[in-house]
């Protein structure tokens, strides 16, 4: 059994990486997307000291989906932005 949990990260600055959940629940997979007004880059990883050169680039409006398969925890997933401001959308599927 599982359930979705959906959440949005805010990037508080340029250099502060930002943790996307606080629950230690496997993940089975994740969906993510950068808000279409973000005026720069998300950098999004399964570590909390991602960066622009160490993370997933996500331009404005970009989405992507992962399958984890439950290997990891929700709250590995962090994100850092280029601009303040910009905002990651989330949708995770959760094991109970």
């Amino acid at each position: 059994m599982s359930n979705v949990v959906t959440g949005s990260a805010v990037a508080t600055d340029s250099s502060t990486v930002v943790q996307l959940n606080s629950e230690s629940r496997k993940v089975l997979a994740i969906a993510v997307k950068a808000r279409a007004g973000n005026t720069g880059s998300i950098y999004f990883g399964t570590d909390s000291s991602v960066t622009s050169t160490s993370g997933y680039s996500l331009d404005a409006g970009d989405r992507e989906d992962w399958d984890f398969g439950g290997a990891v925890d929700a709250a590995d997933f962090h994100m850092v932005a280029s601009s303040s401001g910009d905002r990651l959308d989330w949708a995770m599927e959760m094991e109970n």
